[in-house]
């Protein structure tokens, strides 16, 4: 009898730590949405924060998302979602430009991996450049553009399988 209930506790132990890491904040709640990939939510983010941090021609491009394959557990009720996403704007100040990234990656669900991130200048600003940037004549000198993979929970709508009376 003690020897079962040893092998009930280690049987048990896997789906606890998986369980307590979910629910007890172990993950950030951000992380954890299960509502999927909704672009136009992404474009108002974007929008609100390139206000914020002087971005301009913010565009926000992302591939067609697919499930991610799990060879490890029954994806039953929740999938995970892989897509590819690519931010381009241009700015007038690399610090603001960075800024505007950070919290742009802060703002999305699941996780994310940046594979491309660059900036470039197209060229020096001269006194008129300044005069157009305060009446907000023009868009800024400094184009960036980030690339990066996105994995995001979905939950599955659960199949009944049994006949309806």
């Amino acid at each position: 009898m003690l020897t079962s209930k040893i092998k009930l506790k280690r049987s048990n132990k896997r789906p606890y730590k998986i369980k307590n890491t979910w629910k007890c904040g172990l993950i950030n709640q951000n992380k954890k949405s299960l509502e999927g990939i909704k672009v136009d939510d992404i474009n108002k983010i974007v929008a609100n924060l390139g206000e914020k941090y002087s971005i301009t021609n913010a565009i926000f491009k992302i591939s067609v998302p697919e499930n991610f394959p799990s060879s490890v557990y029954k994806n039953e009720t929740i999938s995970l979602l892989y897509t590819i996403g690519e931010l381009s704007f241009k700015s007038f100040h690399d610090i603001k430009a960075i800024q505007f990234v950070n919290e742009f990656i802060k703002y999305l669900h699941g996780y994310t991996i940046i594979t491309k991130f660059e900036f470039t200048k197209d060229r020096e600003y001269e006194i008129k450049d300044y005069f157009d940037i305060s009446t907000g004549k023009t868009s800024g000198a400094i184009q960036g553009r980030l690339v990066f993979s996105w994995f995001v929970y979905k939950e599955n709508t659960i199949k009944n399988d049994s006949p309806s009376n």
